[in-house]
């Protein structure tokens, strides 16, 4: 399948969300990113401004999202797409599974220049999921 995105961002002041296109085949949609989604992205005030420019920093991965709410055909009422804020943690889940599956270690870089793998602790998986994380090859 073969997605199309037009560079069509805007902000809906009636939805208070960002909005982008989606197309595959025949069918042409719109993706819905509310205002509070972008929270976890902007420090302070999310303007309307703030989310389009969270948007754009963060596009692949809504892009992502949005084709994975498509094919399995999770749509809203008027045949839309509308991303939620537990759309990006599974997202992010995901990938610390997947890293832990295939062999790779994930290291968290800690404060005082230590390092705490994954394993170390309960609390790290959670951890490593909400912040950014270096991905290491096994050896």
């Amino acid at each position: 399948m073969l997605f199309s995105f037009p560079e069509d961002a805007r902000w809906n002041p009636d939805r208070q969300a960002v909005e982008f296109g989606i197309s595959i085949g025949e069918y042409e949609g719109v993706v819905r990113v509310p205002r509070d989604v972008f929270r976890r992205f902007i420090d302070g005030g999310v303007t309307p401004k703030r989310c389009i420019e969270a948007y754009h920093l963060q596009k692949t991965r809504f892009e992502l999202i949005a084709e994975r709410k498509l094919r399995l055909r999770q749509l809203t009422e008027d045949a839309n797409v509308e991303i939620t804020g537990r759309d990006l943690r599974e997202r992010d889940a995901a990938g610390v599974e997947r890293a832990r599956l295939s062999g790779y270690r994930r290291r968290n870089h800690q404060p005082g220049g230590e390092t705490q793998t994954k394993g170390e602790s309960q609390n790290s998986m959670a951890r490593t999921a909400l912040e950014t994380t270096e991905v290491e090859m096994p050896q």
